[in-house]
């Protein structure tokens, strides 16, 4: 069974100050398992942050899953954004973005 894999969202997190509302959340790893007939998989995802505030790069931690086959706990997998979040500034170009580059030293 793969409960988890690499790069698939398993959920979003709302980001502020970007041009992307949402972020997605991704397994940085695949998390593959041999499981039995009868068996309980569960999966148990805790987060660092709530909201993230951009920029934020691509592969940034955000928390964590933890798996567990019948309780017991058989892997913990992070979890990152999927994707760069990009702030919500223009870059300035020609003269402004000279004049703007010189006031901010």
């Amino acid at each position: 069974e793969r409960p988890l894999e690499a790069g698939q969202p398993v959920g979003y997190l709302p980001a502020v100050n970007s041009l992307v509302p949402v972020c997605p959340i991704v397994a940085q790893y695949d998390a593959v398992l041999c499981v039995g007939a009868g068996e309980q998989v569960s999966q148990e995802l805790t987060l660092t942050k709530e909201v993230l505030e951009a920029p934020v790069p691509v592969g940034t931690e955000v928390g964590e899953v933890v798996i567990r086959v019948d309780g017991v706990e058989c892997a913990r997998v992070s979890l990152v954004t999927g994707q760069q979040m990009p702030d919500n500034l223009a870059p300035h170009q020609g003269f402004l973005g000279w004049w703007f580059q010189t006031l901010a030293g």
